[in-house]
């Protein structure tokens, strides 16, 4: 599992002490000094899977933003979005739409499950 964050290390390490997550947590950490192209570009997320050790084609990306998207389905990866920073219909793009996490179920884990 990694984090691919447009923001630079010390903002992802607050972002992650919020979330109450902590950076070891994850196998792999992509900060947004660490790529030459910004969202939509894809290279974060490419850059995180290769961290990963695989394919972005098995890689499900959770958003918020429309830029985010873009580079996540660009990158080949599947994309969930949350409206915190959109509506729905400005996320159209991403292969599933919740509100937020809590509407994830085992009913909706397992749809979007076998979509791998």
């Amino acid at each position: 599992m990694a984090v691919a964050t447009s923001a630079d290390e010390t903002k992802m390490l607050i972002n992650l002490k919020v979330a109450g997550l902590e950076a070891k947590m994850f196998d792999a950490l992509v900060n947004g000094l660490e790529v030459e192209h910004k969202k939509p570009h894809p290279e974060i997320y490419l850059k995180a899977a290769e961290k990963v050790g695989i394919q972005p084609s098995q890689c499900l990306v959770i958003e918020d933003a429309i830029n985010g998207i873009v580079a996540a389905k660009s990158a080949g990866c599947k994309c969930l979005a949350l409206t915190t920073s959109f509506s729905a219909d400005k996320l159209e793009n991403a292969d599933w739409i919740v509100k937020d996490l809590s509407e994830i179920d085992d009913e909706y884990f397992n749809k979007i499950r076998s979509a791998f």
